[in-house]
């Protein structure tokens, strides 16, 4: 077997000079990352909504897996009315997040799409630079275009 060699290179102070003038420009211009926010998107791999059977104040358990073998976390769920009510069934995810200091797990669920019902039957669009579109109803669309 053939050994690779390392070639090190040591840039000059102009080069670092000018990598950190391009860096700075570029942390700059574009905003930073923020993780003040962020949620855990969890499937069936970790975590599993299971029915509670063993009290009546609630309904559901969130079991959810760590890295620890056989010692998974159970958070208890309440049933959301208007959510068991919506036609669909519920998926293997669920969506874990921080929300004003209160821990809110969302599950989520699969709806069929409803079919698009139009009001009207016709709609009369005139073409135009300023706005962009009129409709017969006097709608007036894309007011600024010609200036965008």
């Amino acid at each position: 077997m053939k050994e690779k060699k390392k070639i090190k290179y040591e840039g000059l102070d102009e080069e670092r000079l000018l990598a950190r003038k391009i860096f700075k420009y570029v942390l700059n211009k574009w905003k930073k990352p923020s993780f003040k926010r962020i949620s855990m998107h969890l499937d069936s791999k970790v975590a599993l909504v299971e029915k509670n059977e063993r009290s009546k104040s609630f309904d559901k358990w969130l079991k959810i897996s760590f890295l620890e073998k056989r010692k998974p976390v159970l958070i208890p769920l309440k049933d959301n009315t208007y959510a068991e009510e919506v036609e669909g069934s519920f998926l293997n995810f669920c969506k874990v997040q921080l929300e004003e200091g209160k821990l809110e797990v969302k599950l989520v669920k699969a709806i069929r799409k409803k079919g698009y019902k139009s009001i009207v039957p016709e709609i009369a669009i005139d073409l135009e630079l300023n706005p962009l579109f009129a409709t017969d109803r006097g709608d007036l669309i894309g007011k600024n275009f010609l200036e965008f």
